[in-house]
């Protein structure tokens, strides 16, 4: 599945925008995080940061932005170039 961020903005206690993915986007990569996200119909592995998690989701602070397509449970055979289509 893929869902697109731009409904995944919150506005923050501080005011600020927040933006969060679900959980099962974010994959652990050599000590980090990354999430797959979508662009010109092809898989592109985005390394992130993030802080907090709420409600099964994560927020992102650095890596990602609103309006970007990620991808949910991604299959274990996706690879960075690979063709895709959204559903």
């Amino acid at each position: 599945m893929v869902v697109e961020t731009n409904g995944a903005e919150r506005v923050g206690d501080d005011g600020e925008r927040e933006l969060y993915v679900p959980m099962n986007a974010v994959v652990s990569n050599g000590g980090g995080v990354s999430v797959w996200v979508i662009e010109g119909g092809r898989a592109r592995l985005q390394s992130v940061r993030i802080e907090g998690c709420d409600d099964g989701r994560v927020r992102v602070v650095e890596g990602l932005r609103a309006g970007q397509r990620v991808v949910v449970d991604p299959p274990v055979f996706l690879a960075n170039g690979r063709r895709v289509e959204a559903e």
